[in-house]
């Protein structure tokens, strides 16, 4: 699968997690059974999003990726929670998105002029190396 689309699977994992989590703390002290289905099913899509980060990974640098799995889930949470809760929104909370949107062009932008890092590259000082 490209990177770009695993990356943005990434991003609505992490961003669904995010609520899930959410809905299970109001559940904590009220309803035990359903709190530990949310928390279940809050780990179970982390472990989704990282699976898609991890794939991204080996093929996106990671001063790529990273901004874009973190600012998008920013961008993402923000619009869910004004879209469904009403959240008030004003202007320095529209330039901060706008902010990381700009940052993330500029660092996709960046990529496409460097050559990809070689394979292996980041866990050789640990001792792994990717076999061939």
């Amino acid at each position: 699968m490209k990177p770009w689309v695993l990356l943005f699977l990434s991003v609505i994992a992490n961003s669904g997690a995010n609520f899930l989590l959410l809905n299970a703390a109001a559940l904590r002290h009220t309803d035990i059974w359903r709190y530990s289905v949310y928390l279940l099913l809050t780990i179970s899509v982390l472990g989704l999003s990282l699976w898609c980060y991890e794939r991204t990974l080996r093929q996106l640098p990671l001063n790529v990726a990273y901004p874009v799995l973190t600012g998008g889930a920013v961008i993402l949470v923000a619009m869910v929670e004004h879209l469904s809760a009403g959240s008030a929104e004003n202007l320095l909370v529209g330039g901060g998105i706008g902010c990381v949107v700009a940052g993330i062009a500029v660092l996709g932008a960046a990529k496409r002029r460097s050559p990809p890092p070689p394979p292996g590259r980041a866990m050789r000082h640990l001792g792994v190396v990717e076999s061939e």
